[in-house]
């Protein structure tokens, strides 16, 4: 019987693009070491598959922060432009001004402001809150590649705890879908409050 051990390997693809690739084998006795089978070209391919998909989750999270943004300003300055862009470019735009902040001032203004405060928004607040934790997830997480082919996505991330999530296009899907119904509902409160505090 052969002892599990954990191995990886690291792969370097021109100047910018490494690539972990980790696993589990079992190694027989006297035997030290085992080539990683797996192709390169098809590595390759599902790297940049990754690089595509880390993209579409930030660019989609911008789009929705950017739309809470704009309800924010709209909800606090109302008409005035002068106020709304020294908001935007002093305080919205600063890198301490997190994603979840935003969120939650947000939420609050919904709560306190007719005549959003007399609708339950808990289920937009927690699809908001989603994507920020996929979007971190994306942008900070530690990725692997594994499976016997190093045919999986595998990202690493701390969230409470440790966790590990396998990355494939249906988890790409329904985050792209969750960040399509999110701006719907925004851009349909961002249209009353137009009606309601700007007209």
């Amino acid at each position: 019987m052969g002892e599990f051990r954990e191995i990886g390997s690291v792969v370097p693809f021109g100047s910018a693009d490494i690539i972990k690739i980790r696993g589990t084998i079992e190694v027989q006795p006297n035997s030290e070491t085992k080539v990683l089978d797996y192709d390169t070209l098809d590595l390759l391919e599902l790297h940049e598959s990754f690089k595509l998909w880390r993209g579409e989750i930030i660019t989609n999270s911008i789009s929705v922060e950017e739309k809470i943004e704009e309800i924010i300003i709209k909800l606090l300055f109302r008409k005035e432009v002068d106020g709304a862009n020294l908001f935007r470019s002093i305080v919205l735009t600063r890198d301490s001004f997190s994603f979840m902040q935003k969120c939650k001032v947000f939420s609050d203004l919904l709560k306190n402001l007719l005549p959003f405060k007399e609708r339950d928004y808990s289920s937009l607040i927690q699809k908001i809150h989603d994507i920020i934790n996929t979007r971190n997830e994306f942008a900070h997480g530690k990725v692997n590649y594994e499976g016997a082919k190093a045919e999986k996505i595998v990202v690493d991330y701390f969230k409470e705890k440790p966790r590990s999530e396998e990355i494939n296009t249906e988890v790409i899907e329904k985050f792209s879908q969750k960040c399509r119904e999110c701006y719907t509902e925004l851009d349909a409160i961002l249209t009353e409050v137009h009606k309601t505090y700007c007209s």
